[in-house]
């Protein structure tokens, strides 16, 4: 006597064909506790020590312990496994079964088509909204692209094993080195090797004009290697705000450029400290303390600005 389709016990792929039946009594107080728990004993199997046990919810047959089914709560594998869909569909993305190796883990085919093994804990996560699932595959690719717009070829993982680290390798030279995903995607790297640092590497003195949602406007004069990144990566600007790039003027290194910007910021503050919007209203929408005007400053800040860049130009 066989018993069709018995699910064994937290095993993947683990649907048994057939389980053969053993002779042996099948005591009053199990199928209490079977009862109890949401399961009929149909026999014994395999050996002394086990029992066929249907579950009243699915009719899935499983093959559980006597002492798991006296001592603990026994699962319905099939139940298990439909929960596990359904997550995976309030999650928007498809089940496609055990990990063969792994018995936390599932298969799952993403919202961009790619299959992917992931932990059936992080899918419920995903499901009650709590955080998202990325796919490794498009996210490489996402890396490489990013990678070859700053001049870089991504090569895989970092050799360090830092999570948000790739390792690159600079087309102009053939330098490989590591480089954080983020730092690559805003330029605020270098080369290890032909790069010659921010000190010694062309800059420029930038100004920002930067509009509330209350239609206030501010302006802000700086320096970087490069006023984009700055203006849309590292400000942190709340919801709301915006800021465009009025001008900027080349400088010929970083240490040329924080030296007129310090001369520039020194001057404003002293010829006009009252156009100096102070840390307490900066606070709540940018994540700098300092160095912000008042925008009827931006005519006087623009003049010094072409002032400069005809003295660099002499």
């Amino acid at each position: 006597m066989t018993q069709p389709a018995i699910r064994m016990p937290r095993r993947p792929n683990n649907v048994r064909k057939s389980v053969k039946a053993v002779r042996g009594r099948i005591q009053p107080q199990w199928r209490e506790a079977a009862r109890t728990k949401g399961f009929a004993i149909k026999a014994r199997v395999r050996d002394r020590y086990h029992l066929s046990l249907e579950c009243k919810t699915c009719g899935a047959l499983n093959v559980q312990r006597i002492f798991t089914l006296m001592s603990a709560n026994p699962i319905c594998q099939e139940c298990l496994e439909r929960r596990w869909a359904k997550d995976a569909r309030d999650a928007g993305i498809a089940w496609l079964g055990r990990d063969p190796e792994r018995r936390h883990y599932s298969r799952y085919r993403l919202k961009c088509g790619h299959e992917a093994t992931r932990q059936v804990a992080l899918v419920q996560r995903v499901a009650r909204g709590e955080t998202g699932i990325r796919c490794n595959i498009c996210n490489r690719s996402r890396d490489a692209s990013v990678a070859q717009r700053q001049g870089w070829e991504l090569l895989g993982s970092a050799p360090s094993r830092r999570p948000n680290y790739r390792s690159y390798r600079h087309v102009s030279c053939g330098h490989e080195q590591e480089i954080s995903t983020g730092n690559m995607r805003t330029a605020r790297h270098g080369c290890g090797r032909c790069h010659p640092g921010w000190c010694a590497a062309p800059s420029h003195i930038y100004l920002f004009r930067i509009s509330l949602p209350d239609g206030r406007r501010w302006v802000k004069p700086g320096y970087a290697r490069n006023p984009t990144s700055r203006s849309k990566y590292q400000l942190e600007l709340a919801e709301g705000v915006t800021c465009d790039i009025i001008h900027q003027i080349p400088q010929a290194s970083g240490q040329v450029a924080i030296r007129n910007e310090k001369a520039l910021h020194k001057a404003l503050k002293l010829e006009f400290p009252e156009a100096v919007i102070p840390r307490t209203e900066l606070g709540p929408w940018i994540n700098v303390v300092s160095e912000v005007y008042a925008e009827r400053l931006e005519g006087e800040i623009l003049t010094r600005l072409h002032a400069l860049a005809a003295a660099s130009e002499v």
